[in-house]
């Protein structure tokens, strides 16, 4: 979990998963999530805490504050420069949605 970039996120599910502490688990994917307000444009390390975020049923409110701020975006959420770039915002806004939504 502390290796590698790409990874983390499911490495921090894994360790929830694996221990029943979301702790350090929750703190690994809302760093994912802050440095993507920043200039990090990442958007499978995104994806990626997104999922771990619901997988384990909860979001911290830091991670959920980040995300209000990503939403607020008017930018596509994607690499993609073409038709994809919708199908990656759409995907990507609508797991944000439910993140924000979870407790």
């Amino acid at each position: 979990m502390e290796s590698t970039e790409y990874g983390r996120a499911t490495a921090a599910v894994a360790l929830w998963a694996i221990t029943g502490d979301p702790g350090l688990s929750l703190a690994v994917l809302e760093q994912a999530v802050v440095r993507f307000t920043g200039d990090d444009d990442r958007y499978g390390v995104l994806a990626e805490a997104l999922r771990g975020f619901l997988h384990i049923g909860t979001v911290t409110p830091t991670a959920r504050r980040a995300l209000r701020l990503v939403e607020a975006r008017d930018l596509r959420l994607s690499h993609c420069r073409d038709y994809r770039a919708i199908l990656d915002d759409q995907e990507l806004r609508s797991a944000i949605a439910a993140v924000i939504a979870l407790p």
